[in-house]
């Protein structure tokens, strides 16, 4: 039983998550918002056999000889597979409507809305995985798998229609910083190019340093923003970070900077999904 419940358990918690994502990123009137939102996911508990997914339970009976309780568990499968209709449905029609509004917007939006379904659908192509468990039908679903797969296709043609370009100041002289972002934007598919791409990423690298009898400390800060082609900021990020030392600058500048990108890759990158819809 206790597997039953951490199976529905587990299906309801991400269900209700990422529904809740949607329905912040669209507004009452159905227009798309892009600007940054925070949200919260909301757990769900099993607390009662009435919660499960079309799971019943037969009466309980005393085991004498082990002085034990146990009960029958046992899934009604039309009600299952009723209920997985109805979530699919719902997973659905969130990404048939995102698909739709897509498809009248730029590539970068459009590629933020798609990649909102594709999380979407992700949860709506589990949900018919478990219902073919309870329903062999899953005919009725090959129209929503090949609407997800359709999502998938033009998500990646979406970012392959953005590019940026991104321009470092200051001290990355060895290029690094500049390199490491580039990859971050890359990994999504997007294209950077060294002149002429649709976006704009900037990033200042500053760098301190101060001689001592022990060595030289270094002390480096960095600040990224990306904007559109109308130069209106998208994503703005700024950290100073602890000094670094070393025998000599240009090692201490080597450890700065090997931290900077990995506060690039741990916490910038958050802040760039969120602005992709990941």
């Amino acid at each position: 039983m206790s597997s039953i419940a951490l199976f529905f358990d587990t299906q309801a918690d991400i269900n209700k998550g990422v529904l809740k994502e949607y329905n912040d990123a669209v507004s009452p009137e159905g227009t798309s918002e892009f600007s940054k939102k925070t949200y919260t996911t909301e757990d769900m508990r099993i607390s009662s056999g009435a919660e499960f997914l079309g799971v019943r339970f037969a009466p309980a009976w005393r085991d004498h000889k082990r002085n034990v309780w146990q009960v029958l568990a046992y899934i009604d499968k039309r009600e299952a597979a009723g209920i997985y209709e109805a979530q699919i449905r719902q997973g659905m029609n969130s990404v048939e409507a995102l698909w739709k509004d897509a498809g009248d917007e730029t590539p970068l939006a459009a590629a933020i809305l798609l990649s909102r379904a594709k999380k979407i659908g992700a949860v709506a192509m589990e949900e018919i995985r478990l219902a073919a468990k309870v329903d062999p039908d899953t005919q009725k679903y090959r129209a929503d798998t090949a609407l997800l797969a359709q999502v998938d296709s033009a998500l990646r043609a979406a970012r392959r229609g953005v590019s940026f370009t991104v321009r470092v100041t200051g001290a990355d002289s060895s290029g690094q910083i500049q390199r490491a972002l580039e990859s971050l934007f890359e990994r999504y598919d997007f294209v950077t190019e060294g002149d002429g791409g649709i976006y704009t990423v900037t990033a200042a690298v500053s760098g301190q340093e101060e001689g001592t009898s022990v060595g030289v400390f270094v002390r480096c800060g960095v600040t990224v923003r990306v904007r559109d082609p109308d130069r209106r900021t998208l994503l703005s990020y700024s950290k100073n970070y602890p000094r670094v030392s070393h025998n000599t600058a240009a090692e201490a500048y080597t450890r700065a900077y090997a931290g900077i990108e990995r506060d690039l890759e741990e916490n910038f990158v958050k802040k760039l999904a969120g602005l992709f819809g990941e």
